[in-house]
């Protein structure tokens, strides 16, 4: 579970971006150990997000983001490289 808190952080206002870039890096580290995850997002959904709170006892003042099962996967990793150069500019658009 990503969970995050405003609580003495410089910018509040950027909380989502910095917990998807928290989930993100988790589901990379996850794919480079072997093993599979998937993002499911609780923010920004607040009957999920009560949900979680409540199942999980997570305290009030606590963003709960998003919930990554981590296992391992009944198939062979599916890594599909979508990268396409002709899909970045340099200068302009």
């Amino acid at each position: 579970l990503v969970v995050g808190t405003s609580e003495n952080i410089p910018f509040p206002e950027a909380l989502d971006y910095d917990l998807s870039v928290s989930s993100q890096n988790i589901l990379l580290q996850v794919a480079e150990e072997g093993l599979g995850a998937v993002w499911l997002s609780v923010a920004p959904y607040k009957d999920r997000m009560e949900y979680v709170r409540a199942e999980l006892k997570i305290p009030e003042g606590k963003y709960p983001f998003s919930l990554i099962p981590i296992g391992y996967s009944r198939e062979k990793n599916r890594f599909i490289d979508r990268f396409d150069s002709s899909k970045i500019y340099y200068n302009n658009y």
